[in-house]
């Protein structure tokens, strides 16, 4: 096993691709024999079923190991569009590694993400990111949204959980900078 975590930012269609062609590559199989879009995927809530912006791989030379994607929602929030990990390459440390990466991505702005797995050890681990939030905390423009999407996992006999990180004094300040250079 050699993992590595391209630079590269990967569309859904080459996720896909790297996807449908891994699968008779793994040892243990997902349920899922191919994949779909996000945004035709019913088994995501219209909040979250959104075609992601981009994702951050693992490869296992040829072979997908995981991913984390996301989706810019507006000029100052962010989406997480799915963190995956395939079975053969658990407790590798693939999330511990995408996170940070995608993070980047997200510089000072909001970032939320609605979980449908309330395994401990898995909320833990995105609370490290962003904190456990409830709807109000988030900002008035999408409580209606995140509440429907927490609804549409109940109906399903899930137990998701909400995540989001507010802007960080950074990001204020870039955005007051660059106004300030427009007005040059």
């Amino acid at each position: 096993m050699n993992l590595t975590f391209p630079d590269k930012v990967f569309s859904e269609a080459e996720v896909i691709e790297l996807y449908n062609n891994s699968y008779p590559k793994w040892k243990i199989k997902p349920k899922q024999q191919t994949r779909k879009p996000r945004a035709t995927n019913t088994a995501f809530p219209p909040f979250t079923r959104r075609t992601p912006d981009g994702y951050y791989v693992a490869m296992d030379g040829d072979i997908l190991a995981g991913w984390c994607g996301w989706k810019k929602i507006d000029s100052n929030l962010y989406l997480t569009a799915g963190s995956l990990t395939f079975p053969d390459y658990k407790q590798k440390g693939i999330q511990e590694t995408l996170w940070p990466k995608r993070d980047i991505v997200f510089g000072g702005a909001s970032v939320i993400t609605i979980t449908n797995n309330s395994q401990p050890k898995w909320v833990n681990f995105v609370d490290r990111f962003y904190p456990k939030s409830s709807i109000d905390l988030l900002p008035d423009n999408i409580q209606t949204q995140v509440q429907e999407a927490l609804d549409f996992y109940e109906k399903k006999g899930k137990s998701p959980n909400i995540f989001y990180k507010g802007p960080t004094e950074d990001s204020a300040m870039q955005k007051a900078w660059s106004i300030l250079k427009t007005l040059r």
